[in-house]
């Protein structure tokens, strides 16, 4: 990476006419066979190949006054490897229709003094994790208000708030309290009817048409209540697909997971019976092994049941 203007000259005020487009391109010229002897030179097969780049065809737009672009159609800016934009000052946005950002891996924003703000005057604000969680953290206090309406929280299995050392859950067993200090209720009249349900409304995610859908149906042939996890993984490369920590009922009613994948994939299932899960690696050089690993492998539980594919449908 380099700085363009550094190589240029700064064109302020007193130092237009100390720096033309024409020695800036002597310049930028020198800087650039420099930079690209370094590459070529260096022992990384990636760099070498990019000193190739910089040997190829290079066109430089430089101005002190401003460069403008514009025109009645379209303008299109394609890049095989990155676009970077930098600016000393703002970099402004706008457009009349929409504004439309897509990423194939991740989308990543920071504001380092002033905050981040997001606003919309007509129509609804979004945020959806379609296959995670989603983590609100907050040095201080965090806000939900509704001016005219009513705030809605809506789980398909429990709601779980906790405060200073009490709790409040809501499953479907029930509303449970637990606290260790005082339970007070303050109320003009006491009501208790009898129980009703509450019907719940289904709510889906979509899904791209470009993934494939799997899903592991799963229950437990013993009766046993507590944490089960279930790890998902890649039958060619034994890497980690998916995971879930589910809790059954004695019952051993049947659940489910679903997972995607970007292409058909063979896949293995393993069901572990247990709250406490870890991984062990084979190491294949006997002569480095790591003393603090292997004493806590010798200490481990063996008590905990392990089932794989073949002990569960």
């Amino acid at each position: 990476d380099f700085d363009l203007m550094s190589v240029c000259g700064t064109f302020s005020k007193g130092s237009k006419l100390e720096m033309t487009p024409l020695k800036a391109l002597s310049s930028l010229q020198g800087f650039m066979e420099d930079y690209t002897q370094g590459l070529e030179s260096s022992a990384d097969i990636k760099q070498q190949e990019q000193g190739k780049i910089f040997r190829q065809a290079l066109m430089l737009l430089a101005s002190p006054n401003g460069i403008a672009l514009t025109t009645p159609e379209n303008i299109i800016l394609q890049a095989s490897q990155d676009i970077a934009e930098s600016a000393s000052g703002s970099i402004n946005l706008s457009a009349q229709k929409n504004i439309i950002g897509h990423a194939q891996d991740k989308i990543s924003l920071f504001a380092a003094q002033k905050g981040l703000s997001a606003f919309a005057a007509k129509g609804p604000i979004k945020v959806q994790a379609q296959d995670d969680l989603i983590e609100i953290i907050a040095k201080k206090v965090i806000k939900l208000i509704a001016t005219e309406d009513k705030i809605e929280l809506t789980s398909s299995k429990e709601i779980d708030l906790k405060a200073g050392g009490s709790q409040l859950k809501v499953n479907k067993d029930g509303v449970f309290i637990t606290t260790g200090g005082y339970f007070k209720v303050k109320s003009g009249q006491h009501l208790f009817m009898s129980g009703e349900n509450v019907v719940m409304p289904k709510y889906s995610l979509p899904t791209a048409k470009t993934l494939y859908s799997n899903k592991v149906n799963y229950n437990w042939n013993i009766k046993s209540e507590g944490i089960k996890e279930i790890f998902i993984l890649d039958k060619k490369n034994n890497n980690l697909i998916k995971t879930k920590a589910d809790q059954l009922d004695i019952d051993n009613n049947v659940s489910s997971l679903r997972f995607y994948t970007s292409q058909e994939t063979d896949f293995t299932a393993l069901a572990f019976n247990s709250d406490y899960i870890h991984l062990k690696q084979e190491i294949s050089d006997p002569e480095n092994t790591d003393e603090l690993l292997e004493e806590v492998l010798n200490d481990e539980d063996e008590s905990d049941d392990v089932y794989t594919a073949g002990d569960f449908h």
